[in-house]
């Protein structure tokens, strides 16, 4: 009798600790993979031109304490010119910092990142360099491990061989997972 007892209350404490273990929603442990998109449309008065330019970004962070996340960041952004076309492959680590507690609605967070860039002109011709990048964003939970992500960046992108630098703004909405 005193088997059955000790086998009960340890399963009792183990759906315990699944059902409420996961207070800590972005703590030690937890991973978070994220993918964003943004989209523009730009016209010029007078002129027939239109540049259409469009971002997707993923990607795939572990926390490795409480609120601070390392992980690796993979974007492609597509830019379609009336003369050419432009296609910037960007891939490298990046550093965050979510700000939260037990009682928050939505998690505000802060990122940074460089990565390793690749400009694929449509002429055939590849340009080489790096992206530093700058994030402030805020992920709104709609399930416990599910939820959606607006997030704003500044990039400097730094092309080596042809001495060129970009700078930019954006605003991305996306999902993110979080897996425990």
């Amino acid at each position: 009798m005193k088997i059955r007892t000790l086998i009960l209350l340890v399963g009792i404490l183990g759906i315990q600790l699944v059902a409420f273990g996961q207070d800590d929603l972005l703590g030690k442990g937890t991973r978070m993979i994220r993918g964003l998109a943004s989209f523009s449309s730009i016209g010029t008065e007078n002129t027939s031109e239109r540049t259409f330019t469009s971002l997707l970004d993923f990607s795939y962070d572990r926390f490795y304490k409480d609120h601070m996340y390392l992980g690796y960041n993979m974007s492609g952004q597509y830019e379609n010119y009336s003369s050419n076309n432009s296609c910037i492959l960007a891939v490298g680590p990046e550093i965050g910092y979510v700000f939260w507690t037990k009682k928050s609605q939505v998690f505000p967070f802060i990122e940074g990142g460089c990565s390793m860039a690749a400009d694929i002109i449509g002429n055939g011709s590849i340009h080489g360099g790096y992206d530093l990048e700058a994030g402030l964003g805020v992920i709104i939970p709609i399930k416990k491990n599910f939820g959606m992500v607006i997030e704003g960046n500044y990039n400097s992108l730094k092309f080596i061989e042809v001495d060129s630098k970009v700078n930019g703004i954006s605003l991305s909405f996306g999902f993110v997972g979080l897996l425990f």
